[in-house]
């Protein structure tokens, strides 16, 4: 099974709309979905990191909101290692 998925939902090119809408109440939406579930976690505010556990079901919760959305993925075989960045005291 795979570690996680990283999912980015960049801003459509449509200026007004529903659409428009939907990409602008994803930040709350991720929010409220990350509250629910522990192996999610809010990266920035269009971008989630998915923890695969035995279950699929944030995964599915999070496309189901998404709807008519674009959205990018990339997918880790293995724990990430993030890499760079100043620690501050």
């Amino acid at each position: 099974m795979k570690h996680s998925i990283l999912l980015v939902v960049p801003r459509p090119e449509k200026k007004d709309g529903w659409v428009r809408q939907q990409w602008e109440s994803l930040p709350s939406t991720f929010a409220k979905l990350a509250n629910k579930y522990t192996t999610l976690e809010v990266i920035g505010e269009h971008v989630l990191m998915i923890q695969l556990n035995a279950t699929l079901e944030p995964l599915v919760q999070i496309l189901s909101e998404i709807g008519e959305l674009d959205y990018r993925y990339a997918i880790f075989d293995e724990e990430i290692q993030w890499l760079g960045g100043l620690n501050k005291p």
